[in-house]
């Protein structure tokens, strides 16, 4: 079962053992961003690395992100690059827009040349299997959660 720890109208993260769950719902604010940064402080302190998976909810929305937390999203996936073992980044989304966005993110995270292992899927189940495939040192592979309990963990109310 994923543990809700904060939830707004565009923004919801938990997390089941070192797996950090978020679901994108629109834009983001810093003052968001900031409460998911201390979240994950917490769970490394408890776990020592984690893995993180996000869901985007609406595409258009989340990429019009203001310049101050665009900023501080970039400044997050530094700061974890060497405790966060992996990241996806699902875009559920259909068409043409949710083509552009998977393929804009891909090219983000690859341009950036960061250590940090990502992948951007379209569903929530292949992005759980390539995090799970990932290699040692893989803090999930003990964690018992499915693709369908992230899927109602994102649309629950």
């Amino acid at each position: 079962m994923i543990e809700r720890a904060y939830d707004s109208p565009v923004f919801r993260f938990g997390a089941v053992g070192p797996l950090v769950v978020s679901f994108y719902r629109g834009a983001t604010t810093k003052a968001q961003l900031e409460q998911l940064d201390a979240f994950q402080t917490q769970l490394l302190a408890t776990h020592g690395r984690i893995m993180s998976l996000s869901v985007m909810g609406q595409v258009a929305a989340t990429v019009r992100l203001d310049d101050e937390a665009r900023t501080f999203s970039a400044d997050l996936a530094t700061k974890y690059e060497q405790t966060n073992v992996g990241t996806v980044m699902v875009v559920k989304s259909t068409g043409l827009g949710a083509v552009v966005v998977r393929s804009f993110l891909s090219a983000w995270f690859l341009m950036r040349q960061t250590q940090l292992k990502v992948k951007v899927t379209r569903t929530v189940a292949e992005g759980l299997e390539w995090l799970n495939a990932l290699p040692e040192p893989n803090p999930i592979r003990q964690v018992s959660v499915t693709a369908e309990e992230i899927d109602a963990f994102c649309e629950a109310p």
